[in-house]
């Protein structure tokens, strides 16, 4: 299944919660821009479900863009690739796949790529049985969970590929001249793919809370 457009919106207005059931089709969905498109593929708010497929890609020239209170579960592998992962101001986001969760980058990209505004304050869970971050997730003053079930002992749970970059930048703000809030940065760019021992700070903090939400 190839479905493509300009800009893609996915969404769930009837309430109800989807689930993803296993299959062995291949499913790809892409947001290609041109005319007056921007080639953002945008997804929420609602519960979407991805069923009968061994593997979903999403795929956008500029954006993965979540709004609002939004879930997306789909069956085997799921393949986000798009120039950023972000999300609108607020939003509360999860997905989850039951095999490889890949965030990617188009071929031939890297991080200065054309890319859609990103909303402050986003709350996303990403969970799969192995997550694969290889692009750039962009989520100013935002909280980003990792959540891997690490089945496979012979493969690394959550991997921070080379050249990956993950930002929950803080922002300050200031109220009768008084900074109110603290401005903080968080930055992480994997470059010792092949030698999981050099890790930075960034990589560490992930990988304990990846440990604590497995609790």
């Amino acid at each position: 299944v190839d479905v493509r457009a300009g800009d893609v919106k996915l969404t769930n207005s009837s309430g109800a919660e989807s689930t993803a059931e296993a299959g062995s089709a291949t499913i790809q969905i892409a947001a290609t821009g041109g005319g007056n498109a921007q080639g953002n593929l945008t997804l929420g708010p609602g519960s979407i479900g991805v069923s009968g497929a061994s593997s979903t890609t999403l795929q956008a020239t500029r954006s993965i863009v979540l709004e609002g209170q939004t879930a997306l579960a789909a069956s085997g592998d799921l393949v986000l690739r798009s120039n950023t992962l972000t999300a609108s101001q607020g939003a509360n986001a999860a997905m989850s796949a039951t095999q490889r969760l890949l965030v990617d980058r188009p071929t031939g990209t890297d991080d200065s790529g054309p890319r859609a505004a990103a909303g402050a304050g986003a709350t996303l869970l990403l969970s799969g049985d192995q997550i694969v971050q290889a692009g750039t997730i962009d989520l100013p003053s935002g909280s980003l969970t990792l959540n891997a079930a690490g089945s496979v002992d012979t493969r690394p749970a959550v991997l921070f590929d080379e050249g990956s970059v993950t930002t929950l930048r803080g922002r300050s703000a200031e109220f009768d001249g008084q900074p109110v809030i603290k401005r903080r940065r968080l930055e992480h760019q994997r470059r010792a793919r092949r030698h999981p021992a050099r890790r930075s700070g960034a990589d560490r903090c992930f990988r304990r809370r990846r440990g604590r939400a497995g609790r």
